[in-house]
């Protein structure tokens, strides 16, 4: 069936296989990604945009605008509990990040952990982190607390020894 799927959908498929890549191998992952030939599809535009966008910040490739993450966004919403909604939004968030547009970054991140339809999930964990520095950074250390307690105990659940002890860090930096 996912072979037919696939026939007909190519680039979709190839975008499905991109996605898997990125979790292992960001280099490859993104020189897939452009090769690919995309349709004039909404959604198959919006899911290459997620992906490309996540290429490039696991790449370092730092964002000088928002215009490729806009595209997914703008089709996803900020409605529909979907993965890859909240991934949109978590990808505005990384950019809004590389920018330097911390209020944007944040507002994204927010819609993000909104969207997500299971908090068991990595990106979701992050989406926390990256919450709790930035309301650190601003001295809201209710907020950071709340965010970086939410990110242990995932961590902890997806058993992210990286993330686990990114968040402890970050909440031992909240009691100083």
């Amino acid at each position: 069936m996912l072979a037919v799927s696939c026939r007909d959908n190519g680039a979709y498929c190839d975008l499905q296989y991109a996605e898997q890549l990125l979790e292992t191998d960001a280099v490859v992952a993104d020189s897939l990604l452009g090769t690919i030939q995309l349709p004039d599809s909404k959604r198959i535009r919006a899911y290459y945009a997620v992906l490309k966008t996540q290429a490039d910040y696991k790449n370092y490739v730092i964002a000088q605008d928002d215009s490729l993450i806009r595209t997914a966004t703008g089709y996803y919403g900020s409605n529909r509990k979907d993965y890859h909604a909240a991934m949109a939004w978590y990808s505005q968030g990384c950019v809004y990040s590389d920018m330097g547009n911390d209020v944007e970054a944040i507002d994204a991140y927010i819609r993000a952990k909104a969207l997500f339809p299971d908090t068991l999930v990595r990106y979701y964990a992050l989406a926390e982190q990256n919450l709790g520095q930035y309301y650190l950074n601003q001295m809201m250390f209710d907020l950071s607390l709340n965010n970086l307690n939410g990110c242990l105990r995932n961590s902890l659940r997806l058993h992210d020894n990286v993330l686990t002890s990114n968040a402890r860090y970050l909440m031992a930096l909240n009691a100083l």
